[in-house]
């Protein structure tokens, strides 16, 4: 691996038995179009908006969309019900950060073929990918997501980057002025559903492109250095990412990773400072997208996402990119620095939910060992592990999330008039969040489909020739 790859890197940073018996046992296949009604009886709901969990409930879903939930649904004649009682029913989760290509151990490819698939069967029926590598692919492959072409979550995208000219990444074509700025999104405004602002954006580039994105009913993201987060929040910015680990008053720009995270390893959070961007980022509703999980994977100690994570990887890559993992994690003083640094990361966002900010989950799965879905579950037991609760983390990987996305309308929570994008689990992920990895059913748009069987399609399939 080279030093240039991995600074790229840095800087862009089962139940399956249970379902296919239900299915057997009311003729739904999986992956078949949605029925007209579709009944999920006698569960546990966790609805998302972080309200305690309700016990034996039935949802009623109605061509695609929640049509009741309570405890005396009337279900229709010839509905296909399924019997959950003991399991819990969730709205299907969502990752703020979830890009759709990845270093595979030397240059940045497409994971079109893999990635959705796993997302989806990790019960994540909608990701925001906050700018790709081939975003015209991006859009091409959201648009036959939704016209049923191939199975994958819904697609929200910001389609190219947009940053200052020249981009620290070679593939990112920046812009030399807020006139091009307005040009670039003027070639883009109708195939996008938000912005991402890159790490070499200027003020008047931005402000120029928050303005003209929010006239027209799109919210703005960054990755942000050349410009800090309170001057980004009073420009009227809606999200930031990787939370201290991109916000440059709080680790100096300039600086590569490792010199970044022994600042911020050291970092007051008690300071003025501090509690003065905290203000401004609630003040403002500027949501928070941590991503902590992408660092703690570079941790030696750091247990996979998922076990067998290689599985999915092609026979042709598996050991050179085993080798590539083996040269990424630090040591010595790095290493100190990027524990601590972790920790002042949760301690951060556990003070920007305290005041009542917006956190959300995304995990930006540029790494091949961040499998999408396992990822996801990772970041919201970290999230735990800064403090939230169990609700509070589901509510801000579902509900929080569509709110910030500008989709809390049509998802995010179990409500009637939602789509019924909902995920069946064993055991009650309230109590335990590692429960919230035993998803027993998907349904997208009250469509079945089955994560064993999704996963087992992609085994081998990335980094493999297409």
């Amino acid at each position: 691996m080279t030093t240039r790859v991995l600074t790229q890197f840095l800087g862009i940073l089962t139940l399956a038995s249970v379902f296919l018996v239900g299915c057997k046992e009311t003729g739904v296949e999986p992956n078949e179009s949605p029925v007209e009604y579709i009944a999920l009886v006698d569960g546990n709901i966790v609805d998302g908006t972080g309200a305690p969990v309700q016990n034996r409930l039935t949802v009623l879903i109605r061509d695609g969309k929640i049509e009741a939930l309570g405890a005396d649904v009337q279900i229709p004649e010839g509905a296909k019900v399924f019997d959950v009682q003991g399991k819990t029913i969730l709205p299907g989760l969502i990752d703020v950060h979830g890009h759709l290509y990845a270093n595979t151990g030397g240059q940045i490819e497409n994971q079109f073929q893999t990635y959705p698939k796993l997302f989806l069967a990790g019960g994540v029926t909608t990701i925001f990918s906050p700018g790709e590598f081939d975003p015209v692919g991006a859009v091409n492959l959201r648009d036959g997501i939704e016209r049923g072409e191939l199975p994958g979550p819904h697609i929200l995208t910001a389609g190219p980057y947009f940053d200052g000219a020249p981009s620290r990444i070679p593939w990112i074509v920046g812009v030399s002025s807020a006139t091009e700025a307005i040009q670039k999104f003027e070639n883009w405004r109708d195939r996008i559903d938000g912005v991402k602002l890159y790490t070499s954006i200027t003020e008047a580039q931005m402000s120029a492109l928050i303005e003209t994105a929010h006239s027209n009913g799109l919210f703005v993201t960054g990755h942000l250095e050349s410009i800090s987060a309170t001057r980004a929040s009073e420009f009227g910015i809606d999200g930031l990412e990787h939370g201290i680990f991109a916000i440059s008053e709080l680790g100096l720009p300039g600086q590569n990773f490792w010199e970044r995270a022994c600042v911020l390893a050291d970092l007051d959070l008690t300071s003025p400072a501090v509690d003065s961007l905290i203000t401004k980022i609630v003040e403002q509703d500027v949501y928070i997208d941590p991503t902590t999980v992408q660092y703690h994977q570079l941790l030696p100690e750091a247990e996979p996402v998922v076990e067998n994570w290689d599985v999915y990887l092609s026979p042709g890559i598996q050991a050179t990119y085993q080798a590539f993992l083996r040269n990424i994690p630090p040591s010595g003083s790095r290493l100190a620095c990027l524990r601590s640094a972790i920790e002042k990361q949760k301690q951060f966002v556990k003070a920007v939910h305290d005041r009542g900010g917006r956190v959300v989950v995304g995990t930006d799965p540029v790494l091949l060992n961040l499998t999408p879905g396992y990822a996801l579950y990772k970041e919201m037991q970290i999230l735990v592990e800064a403090g939230l609760t169990e609700l509070e983390v589901i509510k801000a990987a579902t509900y929080s999330a569509a709110v910030a996305l500008g989709r809390g309308d049509q998802i995010g929570s179990i409500a009637a008039g939602k789509h019924a994008d909902l995920i069946v689990v064993d055991g009650n992920p309230a109590d335990d969040i590692g429960n919230v990895a035993a998803v027993v059913m998907v349904f997208k748009d009250g469509k079945a489909y089955d994560p064993v069987s999704l996963r087992k399609e992609v085994e081998g399939q990335i980094g493999a020739s297409f």
